[in-house]
């Protein structure tokens, strides 16, 4: 599923709580990890002691990557503008996956959950796997741990049912193999599609909806996944979204990169985009 997956670092201590999610990456299927720094010049000057601890950390951090069962584990340090380094390499490659961070310092934050977050989401061709972490409660700031021990323990996957939403089901299929995972299907009726429809419409959608979600359960649960469950709630889709990773608490929030209400989402904004950055878990967006 995820043969080969370019993992694009910053070398903060934060960073490095992302490499434990490495060990749940080999049991989806990885073989190769990239790790990949961008010596960013407007920020470092071209200091050669940051190149050289650069250099350091990649090699500690690849030991760990092997020793956590990765196959082939490679570095690549670059200089230059991070976005255009990371999407060069992914064009040039036959990456399956992208993983990003998205929680560090001050620097960390404006370089990946700013621009090159939204320009990797954007432009990369590949689907995107955004890792989170928090502060760990009742420690001191500095002290960080991920949203749960393993990625794909709690998997929430949530479909309008489109075309894109749809892509994520041959991936789903393969994380069923992933030994404890369980899995939730949730969709959202969109309650402002509803607004200038008579009753009988809305029941006659209603009812196509059920249906389809039903058929999408039965088809995942022979799968392999220990525990799968479907719903569907009337809400606004990001609200009913939010609302329900925050009372079943994922691992792993599963989505597509486009919707079907894409008038809806121009004037109001992407769902997508809004859910990757508000949801209390990590993200996986696929094409």
């Amino acid at each position: 599923m995820f043969r080969k997956v370019l993992f694009p670092v910053v070398l903060t201590h934060k960073m490095e709580n992302y490499l434990s999610c490495i060990s749940d990456m080999v049991k989806a299927g990885v073989e190769q990890v990239d790790l990949m720094h961008v010596v960013d010049l407007h920020d470092t000057y071209g200091d050669p002691k940051i190149v050289e601890f650069a250099k350091e950390t990649l090699t500690k951090w690849k030991k760990r990557l092997v020793e956590a069962g990765v196959a082939k584990v490679e570095t690549y340090l670059e200089e230059g503008n991070p976005t255009e380094e990371i999407l060069r390499r992914l064009e040039e490659e036959d990456y399956s996956l992208v993983m990003l961070g998205s929680r560090g310092s001050n620097l960390f934050k404006r370089l990946f959950l700013g621009s090159v977050a939204e320009n990797v989401l954007h432009h990369a061709r590949q689907p995107v796997l955004l890792l989170r972490n928090y502060p760990c409660e009742g420690k001191e700031e500095a002290s960080y741990s991920l949203t749960c021990n393993s990625v794909f323990e709690r998997i929430l996957y949530v479909t309008d049912l489109s075309e894109g939403a749809g892509k994520a089901l041959s991936y789903l299929e393969k994380m069923g193999d992933i030994p404890g995972a369980t899995l939730d299907i949730l969709h959202v009726h969109d309650t402002r599609a509803m607004e200038y429809m008579s009753t009988e419409k809305i029941q006659e959608i209603s009812e196509e909806e059920k249906r389809q979600i039903e058929q999408i359960r039965q088809n995942l649960a022979e799968k392999g996944f220990s525990f799968v469950e479907a719903h569907i709630v009337e809400d606004h889709p990001v609200a009913g979204i939010l609302k329900y990773a925050e009372e079943k608490k994922p691992s792993l929030l599963v989505m597509g990169a486009k919707g079907k209400s894409r008038l809806l989402e121009m004037m109001l904004g992407s769902v997508t985009e809004t859910i990757i950055h508000k949801a209390p878990c990590s993200v996986f967006v696929i094409r």
